[in-house]
């Protein structure tokens, strides 16, 4: 069963969707969702190279599930090695060497966060972070859901990966400038308290091409250029009025209720299939000629891992 933001999420976009986010999930998963599974995955293990085994979760899930990407993408295995570079970086920079916990079921809820001590905690994987985004986020069923149901803070951690082409990323934690000679890895020119550009002689290089950079000393150049707090940081969200509490947990199980009722498949709908920051994952058996359901290949899939 999946969590109950998640079947949340989907039902208040669209009926059809969480009827079929009941039974269902879908076996290709998309760079950002898979990069959040490895995260996952690897920051509730306790394990001696954190870094590394979250780019290894990364590839066996590509392996196991394979990319989602568009058809202007060929190459899945240069993507999925990008990607499992980015998630070395990222789990080797926000583990502190405390794993995060998994949470017990409260009530009809089942939980996504994390705990660490008496906070709690989200990672969160964008392309871009705006004041948009955050208020999104901090009103998310992930969120709001998750602290009024166990009245606990929350701290979402996050981390912006740059907007993806090809396959790859732009951002800090995937690409850098070296020095052709002098092999100096940097991310921003600094003129005392000026930004200059570097000259065209600084080579830009992608992280996964360069295994002789040590994860270390990746994250310690962009500390130095003062980028990485720009790319990773936390959000706390705090413990609204006890009211306010209580108004969210009626509030879900009224609507998980709603969505349990539900026997027969719902209408599609329109406007909500392509949110540019949770498309459907549904939508190509909704919009597709014919029309499909996800049943047979997702079952078989599902049945496999069990």
């Amino acid at each position: 069963m999946p969590d109950s933001a998640t079947l949340l999420s989907a039902y208040e976009r669209c009926s059809r969707s969480g009827y079929w986010w009941r039974r269902f999930d879908k076996i290709r998963l998309s760079p950002m969702e898979m990069l959040h599974w490895a995260v996952r995955r690897t920051i509730i293990e306790d394990m001696p190279n954190p870094g590394e085994t979250a780019g290894e979760h990364y590839v066996t899930l590509c392996s196991t599930r394979g990319l989602a990407m568009g058809s202007e993408h060929s190459n899945y295995y240069a993507a999925g090695m990008h990607h499992a570079a980015i998630a070395d970086l990222v789990v080797t920079a926000i583990h502190k060497h405390q794993p995060w916990q998994r949470l017990d079921k409260r009530g009809i809820w089942e939980p996504s966060a994390l705990v660490v001590g008496d906070q709690l905690r989200r990672f969160i994987a964008v392309s871009h972070w705006s004041e948009e985004r955050e208020a999104f986020e901090r009103h998310s069923w992930y969120v709001l859901g998750e602290i009024a149901h166990y009245e606990m803070p929350m701290q979402m951690v996050v981390a912006v990966l740059g907007p993806m082409r090809g396959g790859r990323r732009s951002g800090y934690f995937s690409k850098g400038l070296l020095h052709p000679s002098q092999k100096n890895l940097r991310f921003r020119r600094k003129k005392g308290k000026t930004i200059g550009d570097f000259k065209e002689t600084w080579l830009p290089i992608f992280r996964e091409e360069h295994a002789e950079i040590s994860r270390e000393t990746w994250l310690q150049a962009m500390m130095d250029d003062d980028v990485l707090q720009e790319v990773l940081f936390v959000v706390r969200v705090p413990v609204p009025e006890p009211e306010t509490c209580r108004t969210i947990r009626e509030l879900a199980k009224v609507q998980l209720e709603k969505l349990q009722a539900i026997t027969t498949l719902p209408p599609k709908q329109l406007a909500t299939c392509w949110d540019p920051i949770a498309p459907c994952p549904f939508r190509v058996c909704c919009h597709g000629t014919p029309e499909t359901e996800p049943g047979p290949l997702l079952q078989t899939f599902r049945k496999r891992l069990s």
